[in-house]
């Protein structure tokens, strides 16, 4: 059994005597307000759908592959060696940083750059998509459900620096062991998780440096 410590703040939970939950004193993310899920509802788009996460991370989904987002997270291929600011491609995924351009215009580093369109204040409505050495696109979305908003889901979902791990089991050449490490010091551990209010949840394992 592997037990994953995500230590970013001292205090993630506490409970009063009453037993209540009570969440950290956590700042709101630098994208809150900006962040969601776009689904692009045309299909002759090469793209899926584009969400942008509230620290910062994009994760672009194309529509030329078969595999589901889901089959990924299982079999953990979201490997990184790039630092965080780099953008990271597994078949149908594109993941990376982004940042704000304006109240409308993204820079999705390592893929290029996006412009939400609203239509008379009803919400966003249509993406224009220059990708990196590719001509521009425009295309209808619709922005995906989101789950309720109170303090433990806006507490959650972010992402996450995984700083230690502590594991303990047993095995038929050690016997009983129980040790903690940090993630660089293990190939394969996780070193980062990201939830989204979209549902989203992906998770990246430390490769060989």
């Amino acid at each position: 059994m592997v037990l994953l410590t995500v230590l970013v703040v001292p205090c993630f939970f506490s409970c009063n005597d009453d037993n209540e939950e009570v969440v950290g004193n956590l700042n709101p993310p630098q994208y809150e307000s900006v962040s969601g899920k776009y689904e692009i509802t045309d299909s002759s788009s090469p793209y899926a759908s584009i969400e942008l996460g509230v620290s910062g991370d994009y994760i672009v989904i194309k529509r030329s592959s078969g595999y589901a987002v889901s089959a990924l997270k299982k079999e953990n291929l979201f490997s990184r060696k790039a630092p965080a600011s780099r953008a990271v491609a597994y078949d149908n995924v594109v993941y990376g940083t982004y940042t704000q351009i304006d109240n409308e215009t993204f820079n999705l580093e390592g893929f290029g750059v996006i412009q939400l369109k609203s239509n008379d204040g009803q919400g966003i409505t249509d993406i224009t998509i220059r990708p990196n050495g590719g001509n521009e696109m425009t295309f209808t979305v619709e922005k995906a459900e989101t789950v309720g908003d109170d303090d433990l889901t806006n507490a959650l979902c972010r992402t996450w620096k995984v700083l230690r791990i502590h594991e303990a089991g047993y095995d038929s050449y050690d016997g009983e062991y129980d040790e903690t490490y940090t993630p660089d010091e293990y190939y394969g551990a996780i070193s980062e998780v990201m939830f989204s209010k979209s549902g989203t949840f992906l998770s990246f394992i430390m490769t060989m440096k």
